[in-house]
């Protein structure tokens, strides 16, 4: 058994009368698709492939020949949002750290100067930012 997309395809080997009464059956419930041309196989019996859709709600089982999932696989997936939050928050803290470094070392260099530019926009302000008044009741 496969399953292709939103269909099962499904192997039936049996005489002709078994596959052509599974057939009917299927094609019956109104699930039938495709139904590949019989291969003959030992003893008189018969082999076909045959398309279904599933039953609404019906589990598709995994085929018994499918590779096993490595143990590796299954705890990266089971711990990936975790890590992917824990990583991620640990690069916003990163980030935030940085710009403070960068605010900090620009203030301790250039210190003088901005101390000299902060007073000058104050004597503004206190010249010509209240319209000439010298107290706010005048």
């Amino acid at each position: 058994m496969s399953v292709v997309g939103r269909f099962v395809d499904v192997s039936m080997t049996g005489t002709p009368a078994e596959v052509a009464a599974m057939l009917h059956r299927h094609q019956a419930g109104g699930d039938l698709v495709l139904v590949n041309p019989p291969r003959p196989v030992a003893d008189g019996r018969i082999a076909v492939t045959v398309r279904t859709v599933p039953a609404p709600g019906a589990a598709l089982a995994v085929p018994a020949a499918s590779p096993p999932v490595p143990l590796g696989l299954v705890v990266v997936r089971r711990y990936w949002r975790p890590v992917l939050a824990g990583g991620s928050a640990l690069a916003v803290v990163g980030a935030a750290g940085w710009a403070v470094w960068l605010v900090v070392g620009f203030v301790a260099v250039w210190w003088p100067l901005l101390l000299a530019g902060v007073a000058v926009v104050w004597l503004g302000w206190a010249v010509a930012g209240r319209g000439g008044r010298h107290c706010p009741g005048c």
